[in-house]
């Protein structure tokens, strides 16, 4: 797994929606969503919610490289976010994948 890979993958373009709706206790929650990689997240607020959305769009990215799997494509990535992370972030991004590969195989 290299840097640029990841680099692409992180900086593919996800629909997010956004809505407010009332919990099961009765609670008024906002939710974020990405339809596309069936990734639903909620939080007391927009952002929280969107937060929270965004940390598991990275972790659905890192698990599908790690397992070898494809990383859905339902557009090209945007090359003006391929540099919202650092070499260094990526770096520490493409190690997370490999102990999960080695984790995966039994290593």
């Amino acid at each position: 797994m290299d840097r640029e890979t990841v680099r692409e993958a992180l900086a593919i373009p996800y629909i997010l929606t956004a809505y407010s709706a009332i919990a099961d206790d009765g609670r008024w929650r906002r939710y974020a969503e990405y339809h596309e990689i069936h990734r639903v997240c909620d939080g007391d607020t927009p952002l929280e919610a969107m937060d929270r959305l965004e940390a598991e769009r990275v972790d659905y990215i890192v698990g599908q490289l790690a397992q070898g799997g494809e990383v859905a494509r339902p557009r090209p990535y945007l090359r003006t976010s391929t540099r919202l992370y650092s070499d260094d972030e990526l770096d520490a991004i493409v190690e997370l994948i490999r102990s999960r590969q080695q984790a995966g195989s039994g290593r």
